[in-house]
């Protein structure tokens, strides 16, 4: 059985190393993650934040992630660029590990411009925020129950991650405004 993991990746950049950040990371990173079984699946500019990059990465299973970031992270593009990379950054630590609900995508098949992500505290009143969400016309996203078995941190937030969609409740922890970046796979 499918256990697919969708990570939201927020990355804050020094001040001025997001476009020096993304080519590398466009150049460099795409690939060689593609190349060991990780899905890129989008690369965002936060359009109210000059500093943060943000990007979404996909697994098939925990086991599947593991295996594919042991090989990325231990692997020589990241030996051999990951002090210069780590070097553009303040925090890269702001990770939520996803999933899509059953039946659905999760992400959208195309951005139109600009992809609005919106983060709410998951709790017992969920269901009607995911009908909120199914009637805007956005995908969604839900905390995916772990657990994270790889070295590199996840925050262990509770969430349901809006994407795109009109009209939603308000109440949300986080709203993100992104423009696809040149590679990204979600344009």
């Amino acid at each position: 059985m499918s256990d697919p993991i969708i990570e939201l990746r927020q990355y804050t950049l020094k001040p001025g190393r997001r476009d020096a950040f993304v080519e590398r990371f466009e150049r460099e990173f795409v690939d060689t993650q593609q190349a060991v079984g990780i899905d890129v699946l989008g690369m965002f500019a936060d359009l109210d934040d000059a500093d943060r990059f943000v990007w979404f990465r996909g697994f098939s299973s925990l086991q599947q992630r593991d295996a594919s970031l042991a090989a990325f992270y231990d692997g020589p593009v990241w030996a051999a660029l990951r002090d210069e990379t780590n070097a553009d950054l303040i925090d890269s630590d702001d990770v939520l590990m996803l999933r899509p609900r059953p039946g659905k995508p999760g992400l959208p098949v195309s951005v139109f411009g600009e992809l609005a992500v919106r983060v709410w505290s998951l709790d017992d009143g969920s269901s009607a925020l995911e009908a909120a969400i199914d009637a805007g016309g956005g995908d969604m996203l839900l905390s995916h129950p772990g657990p994270n078995t790889f070295r590199l941190p996840v925050r262990d937030d509770r969430v349901v991650v809006a994407l795109g969609g009109d009209g939603l409740p308000g109440g949300e922890l986080q709203t993100l405004r992104l423009r696809p970046t040149p590679r990204s796979p979600l344009r």
